[in-house]
């Protein structure tokens, strides 16, 4: 019956939807539920740098504020704090940026191993965390 419990906390864990951004991978494996989704339509601010957002909610829908979320490309990365829409934005130069959750408030868990990798034109990535 534990394993079960443990079981199914790992695919809640798992929930990620997409909505017009990159691919996911994952640095411990690519395996089964490996997704990826691509955006359609450039994102711009109006400066025209490219918008890439992060929209963090729990199982319940909820926004979640004070999310860690990293927008990397080859040589840095940006720390965004999810605000209390959820919403973690970067806007800069275009770029395969690859966006990770690296930490979640006390009281929510999140396999903070996950990667995104976002296409070149921006996009916007929803990502399910669970609150304890």
């Amino acid at each position: 019956m534990k394993k079960i419990i443990i079981f199914m906390q790992m695919l809640v864990l798992a929930v990620v939807l997409f909505s017009g951004c990159g691919t996911e991978t994952d640095s411990s494996e690519k395996g089964p539920g490996h997704t990826s989704d691509t955006a359609t339509d450039t994102q711009t601010d109006s400066t025209e740098n490219t918008v890439y957002t992060v929209v963090i909610t729990d199982q319940d829908k909820e926004a979640v504020q004070g999310c860690i979320v990293n927008f990397c490309d080859d040589s840095s990365c940006m720390a965004v704090v999810s605000d209390k829409h959820g919403t973690a934005q970067y806007s800069g130069a275009a770029y395969p940026y690859h966006i990770q959750v690296v930490k979640v408030p006390d009281g929510y868990s999140y396999d903070t191993s996950k990667e995104y990798i976002a296409e070149e034109n921006g996009c916007k990535l929803n990502v399910t965390v669970v609150k304890d």
